[in-house]
């Protein structure tokens, strides 16, 4: 039977049958009470452990959830950064390209000038000494 303070292992000595006032069913009764308290109390600790762990990892696997759509954005963002970098690469290349072309075209006129420059030179000095009129 439960006992009136509504706990499953409070035990009337009456179910044990013997008389109430005999001291080993009180002593039984008492310990059987205790160990009763006490399991409760373990019970009622260890479903705040478990109901904190489960609101733990409920929050881990959000966080995780979290954690790896940012991932997946940053990746993306990398992804972008990249093919971006490799265009302005090219680009980069391209214009290396053009400019030592510039460079051979603008050697290849300062050869021509200089001709020219010696060819001018070279009429003058003939028209000084009276080759050329």
């Amino acid at each position: 039977a439960i006992s009136p303070t509504g706990s499953r292992f409070d035990v009337y000595s009456s179910s044990l049958g013997s008389p109430r006032s005999s001291n080993a069913g009180e002593s039984q009764e008492r310990s059987a009470a205790v160990m009763g308290r006490q399991y409760l109390q373990m019970e009622a600790r260890f479903s705040k452990t478990l109901a904190s762990t489960v609101d733990q990892l409920e929050e881990a696997r959000f966080q995780s959830s979290k954690l790896a759509s940012e991932k997946s954005e940053v990746e993306g963002a990398l992804a972008g950064s990249r093919s971006q970098l490799k265009g302005v690469l090219g680009e980069l290349e391209r214009a290396v390209q053009e400019i030592a072309m510039a460079q051979a075209d603008l050697k290849d006129s300062q050869i021509q000038l200089l001709q020219i420059k010696e060819k001018l030179s070279a009429a003058e000095e003939a028209r000084e000494n009276g080759l050329i009129e």
